[in-house]
């Protein structure tokens, strides 16, 4: 669960959320069988992919935006543009 902490630590100091870092794992977008952790209830990035009615931010037209980036490490925006090759080719 180290990989949770650091993100756990950003929340706590950039917005004000104290949560246990079990509480940041996410599995993303409008998962109905993954993880859900408290946080998603509130979660800016689950709200605008739920209002859009797509399933992550890569099948979102505007994505990357401002809602996401904030958020996102650099290895996480290297996948995106692996799905959206992926998206693309279809």
């Amino acid at each position: 669960m180290d990989h949770l902490t650091r993100p756990a630590e950003r929340a706590r100091e950039e917005l004000g959320v104290d949560l246990p870092p079990r509480a940041h794992r996410c599995d993303g977008g409008l998962t109905t069988s993954g993880q859900e952790v408290p946080y998603c209830g509130t979660c800016g990035i689950r709200a605008c992919g739920v209002a859009r009615g797509v399933l992550n931010c890569a099948h979102c037209r505007d994505c990357p935006c401002a809602t996401l980036l904030p958020h996102a490490r650099p290895d996480q925006t290297a996948t995106l543009d692996v799905i959206w090759e992926a998206l693309a080719s279809r």
